[in-house]
């Protein structure tokens, strides 16, 4: 049901600000009787650059900033988003400026790109396909992200402690993979979380008692790992949550 819910969300607000910014861009402004034009400002313009050639992609940039699009999409999967964070007025033009804030991308084997961790604006990140390698540490610079989905991508090494700083986060789905030691620590400090998937990987350890901190939480999923000892007692806040823990296909037992 989540999942739905979140399509149905994105579809919902992207409409707003698609009709939102093609108004502003076909309309013209008028300050003490002179017209002012338009011109279009995306502040993460060279970072999408970048990210296409890191992906070895096509498309069509040029193209898409010289027409004031605010949708980047490709026939593999991939759409981008950007949202409108200011509008200035001088005596001769009007500047509309751009933040990307959803990404969504299919990948073909490649590795995550580093500099993912610096769309300062980003709220949302997807990544489908296969993917190789670990999850960028820097993502945890994304201080503004809501929803982390990396699953069923082969990705290996281990969750980086980084991930504990995306504090408005509240839906993390690292499941599927390859990943492995321990469950960090600093995810106990994901206050927003509600929905966590770390299930079907290869994590080891005694999963954390700072996760018992996340009153939010209403699901999880820990099963098919490798697991072992015994379940913080803390845990037993996630009744009082109304948690929903899935812990099974681990070596894990209950306090006494």
């Amino acid at each position: 049901m989540y999942p739905t819910f979140k399509l149905l969300q994105k579809l919902a607000t992207s409409r707003v600000w698609v009709c939102c910014c093609l108004f502003l861009i076909l309309t013209v402004s008028e300050s003490a009787g002179q017209v002012l034009t338009t011109r279009l400002v995306y502040a993460d313009e060279q970072l999408i650059r970048n990210m296409e050639q890191a992906l070895n992609k096509n498309w069509d940039l040029d193209n898409f900033f010289n027409n004031g699009r605010v949708f980047i999409s490709d026939d593999d999967g991939t759409s981008i988003w950007f949202v409108i964070t200011s509008i200035v007025e001088t005596e001769t033009e009007q500047i509309i400026n751009f933040k990307t804030r959803s990404i969504s991308l299919k990948l073909q084997g490649q590795a995550l790109p580093t500099l993912l961790g610096s769309f300062s604006e980003l709220e949302r990140l997807t990544i489908g396909g296969s993917a190789s390698g670990e999850i960028p540490a820097s993502l945890g610079n994304l201080s503004k992200l809501t929803w982390l989905e990396l699953d069923g991508l082969g990705l290996t090494g281990e969750i980086p402690p980084s991930l504990g700083n995306l504090l408005l986060l509240d839906y993390l789905d690292l499941s599927d993979n390859a990943l492995s030691g321990q469950i960090p620590e600093t995810l106990g400090n994901l206050s927003a979380l509600e929905i966590l998937y770390l299930d079907e990987n290869q994590l080891t350890g005694t999963p954390p008692a700072s996760l018992s901190q996340l009153s939010l939480l209403r699901l999880l999923f820990l099963r098919n790992n490798q697991l072992r000892g015994e379940v913080p007692i803390a845990w037993q806040a996630f009744s009082g949550y109304s948690t929903a823990l899935v812990l099974d296909q681990n070596c894990l037992t209950l306090p006494l």
